[in-house]
């Protein structure tokens, strides 16, 4: 009775040991994995935020040229009403 109780009771330890490695490699992966998905987050986030920046630099490009663009319009505008008021054209 003492032989057999000392062989399971080294069996469930060797059982135990193994098992108990196998947990700590996974929570080693994990870890890894966990790092690993940390930093491409942090990649994406400067990512969007050069993405922001270059779209906050395009708006006032536009708005620039919007406001040119609207300026001479204007001026060409008023350059055609008073050369047809010169000639006596439109109402």
């Amino acid at each position: 009775m003492t032989k057999l109780f000392y062989t399971t009771t080294a069996v469930i330890s060797l059982v135990f040991l193994i098992v108990c490695i196998n947990l700590n490699s996974r929570i080693n992966e994990l870890n890894t994995k966990y790092h690993d998905l940390e930093w491409t987050v942090q990649e994406h986030e400067l990512s969007i935020q050069r993405l922001a920046d270059r779209n906050n630099a395009q708006d006032v490009i536009l708005n620039k040229l919007n406001s040119e663009y609207q300026m001479r319009e204007r001026q060409r505008a008023k350059e055609l009403k008073e050369v047809a008021e010169l000639n006596g054209v439109g109402g």
